[in-house]
């Protein structure tokens, strides 16, 4: 389904998260497609829904009958196609961060091209429940940064530097970069200062 003139559509009550969720959605695919997603409080002719599972209504929970249910920070996805060129894409997560999650899984497999934005149909009927409780966001939604703990974009730097390098022996390394070493020369003491 070709989503270019879709609507993100925002229900009245939403919380942060939610209001972030679509905010990141409509983001994200103007930086890797160029074509802006209007963000409204009513739905249009193609519209892409974000909803917690205890805050929607039992029409929307209707769509999902039949499909498995998700365990926590789980989300299911409907791709509703209909053949007048009308459809829904709608994320139905279990919590908040389920339906966070829903929107990076969208997000990951949608087929974007500068100008072009389209939604594959094996997305249909899709529940995932995470194996593990604990996700990384940056993986999630495609960007290519480091996992960083507690905000240490600076760590997470000289760590992607030991990474990178190709020096052939430790005394090399450490000249060029005083504050790292590679993975080969690791045993070596680094310093954080």
């Amino acid at each position: 389904m070709k989503i270019i003139s879709a609507v993100v559509y925002k229900p009245q009550l939403q919380t942060a998260l939610e209001k972030k969720t679509a905010d990141v959605f409509c983001k994200n695919l103007k930086k890797r497609s160029g074509v802006s997603l209007l963000q409204s409080k009513t739905s249009g002719k193609i519209s892409i829904e974000f909803y917690k599972e205890d805050s929607c209504s039992e029409e929307v929970k209707a769509l999902f009958d039949g499909i498995t249910v998700p365990g926590k920070e789980g989300f299911r996805i409907r791709v509703i196609d209909n053949p007048d060129g009308s459809g829904r894409i709608v994320v139905l997560g279990k919590d908040e961060r389920g339906e966070f999650y829903g929107m990076a899984r969208l997000l990951r497999k949608a087929i974007v091209k500068k100008g072009s934005i389209e939604i594959p149909d094996e997305l249909d009927s899709l529940s995932m429940t995470p194996q593990y409780p604990l996700r990384d966001i940056s993986w999630a939604t495609g960007t290519k940064t480091i996992p960083t703990v507690h905000g240490q974009k600076r760590n997470s730097r000289r760590i992607s530097r030991i990474w990178r390098c190709s020096e052939q022996t430790p005394s090399s390394c450490f000249r060029r970069r005083r504050t790292t070493v590679c993975i080969p020369h690791f045993s070596r003491k680094i310093r954080w200062s």
